[in-house]
């Protein structure tokens, strides 16, 4: 059922170095969800950290968080709430034990609810794509004539991109909907595999996997879905004190 790709540990996944872009699926669904919440808040407390970064000598004169936030590798955290577990509440929580601002972290987690199949496979489009930055630390050749840089100068060698990561708190439960009718359903998995499979190619995307029970004749579905995907390891979890996780991009 899964790909032949090696299987992934948490650990190993969600870590502050570079991650290679792709689908990536853990079962546990709910119990998951205050992990992983807590995950992306730590992720927070360690970039409102590096914000105080000085910038070395003989560097552009940016101010401390811009030149963190220049050189950081962390991209956009996209929460797709499709399994309606998104908890602000405990989320604040997380953020005073770090003495963050609340109001600062929920802000920066993006979370989208989809209500249906149809809005699920579409919000994988409104994952933007990495945001590529490269420094001018070297003079760039200027056209006189269109004050602009001249076409072929690549003298900006560092790039940095910042690999959007992705949460889907409920992988397959809007494919399991019974008012869903077959016929609809057929359109809406079709496009939401053309999307997932776009997706992972520039996003790093945790699924998580619920222990849903399946409609007849919609058993084929998610297998055809892990052929996308890395297995997650996930281990027994205890949820009065969760495992502490980072997430990053490549």
């Amino acid at each position: 059922m899964w790909s032949a790709m090696p299987i992934m540990n948490l650990d190993n996944l969600i870590v502050a170095d570079p991650v290679e872009r792709g689908l990536y699926v853990a079962t546990g669904g709910k119990e998951m969800v205050p992990v992983v919440l807590d995950k992306l808040v730590q992720l927070l407390d360690i970039e409102n950290q590096s914000s105080e970064a000085t910038p070395a000598e003989g560097h552009p004169p940016y101010s401390a968080y811009r030149y963190w936030r220049r050189n950081s590798r962390i991209g956009q955290l996209i929460w797709i709430d499709s399994g309606n577990v998104f908890d602000p509440y405990f989320v604040t929580r997380q953020a005073r034990r770090r003495y963050l601002d609340p109001v600062r972290v929920l802000r920066a987690i993006k979370v989208g609810r989809p209500f249906t199949a149809f809005q699920f496979q579409q919000m994988l489009d409104r994952v933007p794509k990495p945001a590529l930055w490269a420094p001018t630390s070297v003079p760039v050749t200027m056209d006189p004539a269109l004050n602009k840089p001249l076409s072929g100068d690549l003298r900006n060698s560092q790039a940095v991109w910042w690999t959007p990561l992705v949460i889907i708190s409920d992988l397959m439960g809007l494919f399991y909907d019974p008012d869903l009718t077959e016929d609809a359903l057929v359109r809406a998995f079709r496009e939401f595999m053309i999307r997932l499979t776009f997706l992972r190619q520039r996003a790093i995307v945790l699924a998580l996997l619920n222990n849903d029970v399946v409609p007849e004749g919609r058993h084929h579905l998610l297998p055809e879905v892990l052929k996308l995907a890395r297995r997650v390891s996930t281990p027994a979890l205890d949820v009065s004190e969760p495992r502490l996780l980072s997430a990053t991009a490549v």
